[in-house]
């Protein structure tokens, strides 16, 4: 019951979110609203306590809002790489190079940002509560790649394309 509801969560709210560039205010909505579902799903699941639920969710949304900066900024990376390796035009060696060095770079940055944001749920959650949370992001993340598509299937877009694969959560 609890899949098939997140899944039909996902496919309402996520199924625009990936089908959309710009940010706007009902997209917002729908990402808060994944986003809380996402949070009541893990805080039952693991069995927090208050305080760590409060903690928790003040922690998990600003780590949320920064992997949607970093998945923002890799999109806009890809697309620049795409743009210069069109077919009949030639690439400028130097741009791509420097977008190439982008994208190792903010990965460089994702990989310190999921060892901050685990260091700061080791603070308050057992380990077994991180494992747990773990596991859900990873399916969570399986979830909305599938969403994403199917939205690209139905649209024609060939899946496993670079855009395709704008991580929002940690791999």
């Amino acid at each position: 019951m609890r899949k098939a509801f997140l899944g039909a969560l996902l496919v309402f709210a996520v199924g625009p979110l990936a089908a959309q560039e710009q940010v706007g205010p009902g997209r917002e909505v729908l990402r808060q609203q994944v986003l809380e579902r996402f949070t009541q799903i893990f805080i039952r699941e693991a069995g927090l306590t208050e305080d760590q639920r409060a903690e928790f969710r003040q922690t998990q949304q600003r780590h949320f809002r920064e992997r949607g900066r970093f998945a923002q900024r890799r999109r806009g990376l890809l697309r620049a790489i795409e743009e210069q390796m069109r077919p009949g035009v030639a690439a400028d060696e130097d741009s791509v190079t420097r977008l190439v060095e982008s994208i190792v770079a903010l990965g460089e940055e994702m990989a310190a940002a999921v060892r901050t944001e685990q260091e700061e749920y080791a603070g308050f959650l057992a380990p077994v509560q991180r494992a747990l949370l773990l596991i859900h992001y990873e399916r969570f993340q399986r979830q909305i790649e599938g969403v994403q598509r199917r939205g690209m299937q139905r649209r024609g877009n060939r899946p496993g394309g670079p855009l395709s694969q704008g991580n929002i959560l940690p791999n």
